[in-house]
């Protein structure tokens, strides 16, 4: 058990990363909605469906990716000051 306790230890001590995900998943879900909205009439509007759409798998494989990356190195490298270890998957603005 405690693992899992050391896991939901690590979510709480990286306010950043609940940020980048509330943000990052609120972008998705309007991409996706957007998507829902546009039209398919002509060619090049089934072709923006299709661009929109891999925008939007490309944004939630790098937002869940670079989460679970954060992660991971979090877990790996136990020495190491916990915000080194996520500034590669969520570098500051």
């Amino acid at each position: 058990m405690k693992p899992m306790r050391e896991a939901f230890a690590l979510v709480f001590r990286i306010p950043r990363l609940w940020g980048v995900q509330f943000l990052g998943n609120v972008l998705i879900f309007l991409l996706y909605s957007g998507w829902l909205h546009l039209p398919e009439a002509h060619w090049w509007d089934v072709l923006l469906n299709a661009l929109v759409i891999v925008l939007v798998v490309a944004a939630a494989l790098t937002l869940h990716g670079g989460t679970l990356n954060c992660f991971q190195s979090a877990h790996a490298e136990r020495s190491a000051a916990l915000p080194a270890t996520c500034a590669q998957s969520f570098p500051a603005g």
